[in-house]
């Protein structure tokens, strides 16, 4: 038995109406909040283009075929967090300080 993909049209921002197959889409459902969006490549101007969307949606591009992938937020979200913000500034030294190894290797003594 042979599986034919399904037709899908969506619609690429450049270049406007296009039919897909729908190997040719991917979807993916955030398990923590239930965000959905789907991206696909036009084939005509090669632009990849996500859309976020409705879990109906999804769920009517998941039966015809659409592989859906269920992630996560990072767990650093739900994290407490105290003490000063970082500053780019902050950024800019630590940077620095990995590019020379001596200051690195200083730093990580003072942790000592």
């Amino acid at each position: 038995m042979v599986c034919m993909a399904a037709a899908v049209r969506v619609t690429c921002p450049s270049c406007g109406d296009q039919e897909l197959t729908s190997e040719q889409l991917r979807a993916r459902v955030c398990i923590d909040n239930d965000q959905s969006e789907y991206r696909f490549t036009c084939p005509e101007c090669k632009r990849v283009t996500v859309l976020q969307t409705q879990r109906r949606i999804i769920d009517l591009l998941q039966s015809s075929g659409v592989q859906v992938d269920l992630w996560s937020l990072p767990a650093e979200l739900f994290e407490t967090h105290t003490g000063q913000q970082l500053t780019h500034n902050d950024i800019i030294d630590f940077h620095i300080v990995l590019e020379d190894d001596d200051a690195f290797s200083k730093a990580l003594a003072e942790l000592d």
